[in-house]
């Protein structure tokens, strides 16, 4: 019964090393998404803007009163709308130059 015991232990130690691993790999790429979105605030800090370009920065943005909803999953696609100053909606850039639309914590909507 003691080896049983052991092999058990040992299994249990390998699948907690596994979820650990996952977990750490799952947190270094919202370090990334959220290094990518921070020097995208930065960018376009003059204008007052943070860029919020996934949920995982969720956390992050909001300490902000003000953020961008993108409704982009691609953080790169995200950026270059914003760059060419495009309204952002869900249904991607339309082409009237405005500088985006934003979602106050309170859910309401304005524009900067």
């Amino acid at each position: 019964m003691g080896e049983k015991e052991e092999k058990r232990r040992e299994e249990k130690r390998g699948e907690e090393k596994r979820r650990e691993e996952k977990r750490r790999e799952e947190k270094r790429k919202k370090m990334k998404d959220l290094k990518l979105a921070a020097e995208a605030g930065l960018m376009w800090w003059h204008r007052k803007i943070t860029l919020e370009v996934s949920h995982a920065m969720h956390d992050f943005f909001s300490t902000k009163i003000l953020m961008i909803q993108t409704l982009v999953y691609d953080p790169l696609t995200a950026i270059r709308m914003m760059q060419e100053e495009r309204e952002v909606t869900k249904q991607g850039a339309k082409n009237t130059p405005v500088k985006a639309i934003c979602f106050f914590e309170s859910g309401s909507t304005d524009r900067v």
